[in-house]
C-alpha cells in the first residue's frame, strides 16, 4: 500500500476543459474542477485544472505545467487560439487531443484517439455493436438537407422514430419533440435540428414498449479489474413521452437510481460490458442503455464523460463509491494501466478503503 500512495502522490496531475460559453456555466465548471483537484490534492497528489480554447494553449499550458499524467474533458481542439464571435479562420481543423498526447508522448487518462472517434459517431458505434452481435434501434443517419426528400418509407426505421444529433453528446439537440410518429413530422424535425446540427441519426424509439426503462452504466478500470455500475434513469417529474433532453440533466430534473432487482442488475452488468469492450474504451466511460420488449438495447457510449458529473456520481454511489473514490478511482485506472507493477498495490488500497 506505502508504494500505491508513494506512486500515486508523486504525480502532477493537469485536468484541462473547455471554455465556457457562458458565465453560469463558467461558475459551475470553476466548481466543478476546484473540487476535483482538491479531492486529488487529499490524495497526495499535485493537482491543477484550466480552460484551454486551442492546441496552441494547451502546448504552452503543459509546458508550464509539466504534468505527468492529463486529463483532457474536451475531445477536439482547433490548432490556434481566435476569439468568439470573430469569423471563423479558414484552418480551424479541429484536432483529437488524445492523438496529439499519443504524438507527443503524453501520458493520459482516457481511451484512445480511435476509440474517441468512434463514440462521436452514434453510426459507427452502432455499426460496431451490429458487428459484434449488441442489440441496438433500428438507424438511418441523414446529412445535408437537400437529402430529406429521399428519406421515405422502407428506408427509414419502424416508426415512431428519435432525431439526435449525429456526433454531439450529453443529450445535445434533443427535446421534448424529438420523438417522431410519421414522415411529415419527421422531415420537419430534421429540418429544425439541422440548423445547428448538419448531420442526423433517426432512431427507431422504444419509449412505446410497455416494460420501457432507460438505464445508464459507469465503468472504472480496464480488462478483468473494469468495476461496472449500472444505474436506472428516471425523470423526477414523469413525461407523456419519456425522452431525457439536454434541459433535463442541466437541471437535474433526473436521477440515477439503484437497481434493487438483483437479476435485473446482473443483466445490466453483463450488457453494459459487453458494450464497454465492444467500443473499446478504458480507464473509464460511461454507457446509455434501454430495457424494452423484455431484452436490452444498447443505445450509445460517452468515451470521454466529464468528471464530476451527477450522474457518473450516482452509478458509483450506488455501488458503494464515495465521490473521493469514484474520482481517484478514475486516475488510479490510469495509473495501473501505465505501471503494470502497481496494480497489485491499487487492489489492497481499494480492499483497505472498504474496511
Amino acid at each position: 500500500m506505502e508504494k500505491a500512495r508513494e506512486l500515486f502522490g508523486s504525480q502532477r496531475m493537469l485536468v484541462v476543459a473547455n471554455g465556457p460559453e457562458n458565465e453560469s456555466i463558467r461558475s459551475v465548471d470553476y466548481e466543478r474542477f476546484d473540487r476535483l483537484c482538491k479531492i486529488l490534492k487529499a490524495e497526495g497528489a499535485q493537482a491543477s485544472w484550466n480552460f484551454v480554447d486551442s492546441i496552441e494553449t494547451l502546448s504552452s499550458l503543459l509546458e508550464m505545467a509539466k504534468p505527468s499524467l492529463v486529463l483532457s474533458c474536451v475531445d477536439h481542439l482547433p490548432g490556434k487560439s481566435w476569439k468568439r464571435g470573430e469569423a471563423v479562420p479558414q484552418n480551424l481543423a479541429k484536432i483529437n487531443v488524445h492523438d496529439w498526447f499519443e504524438k507527443r508522448h503524453i501520458a493520459y487518462v482516457g481511451s484512445t484517439p480511435d476509440v474517441i472517434e468512434l463514440a462521436l459517431s452514434k453510426s459507427a458505434l452502432k455499426e460496431k455493436f451490429i458487428a459484434d452481435g449488441i442489440l441496438t434501434p433500428e438507424f438511418l443517419t441523414c446529412g445535408s438537407f437537400d437529402k430529406i426528400p429521399g428519406l421515405t418509407g422502407a428506408g427509414l426505421p419502424p416508426f415512431p422514430c428519435i432525431i439526435k444529433p449525429l456526433a454531439s453528446g450529453n443529450s445535445r439537440g434533443i427535446a421534448d419533440d424529438s420523438v417522431v410518429f410519421d414522415e411529415a413530422s419527421l422531415h420537419r424535425k430534421i429540418g429544425q435540428v439541422q440548423d445547428k446540427y448538419p448531420n442526423i441519426l433517426i432512431e427507431q424509439y422504444l419509449g412505446i414498449y410497455p416494460d420501457f426503462r432507460e438505464f445508464t452504466c459507469a465503468c472504472i478500470g480496464n480488462d478483468a479489474h473494469r468495476r461496472i455500475m449500472p444505474a436506472e434513469i428516471v425523470m423526477k417529474t414523469p413525461k407523456a413521452i419519456p425522452v431525457v433532453t439536454n434541459a433535463d440533466k442541466e437541471g437535474r430534473r433526473t436521477a440515477a437510481i439503484r437497481i434493487d432487482d438483483a437479476y435485473l442488475r446482473g443483466q445490466a452488468v453483463d450488457f453494459a460490458s459487453r458494450i464497454f469492450r465492444s467500443a473499446g474504451i478504458r480507464d473509464y466511460s460511461r454507457c446509455d442503455m434501454v430495457y424494452a420488449g423484455d431484452r436490452f438495447w444498447a443505445i450509445e457510449v460517452n468515451g470521454q464523460p466529464m468528471i464530476p458529473d451527477d450522474w457518473f456520481k450516482a452509478c458509483s454511489e450506488n455501488a458503494g463509491l464515495s465521490e473521493s473514490q469514484y474520482l481517484t478511482g478514475i486516475f488510479i485506472a490510469a495509473l495501473e494501466r501505465l505501471h503494470p507493477d502497481f496494480r497489485q498495490e491499487v487492489e489492497v488500497r481499494d480492499e483497505d478503503r472498504k474496511k
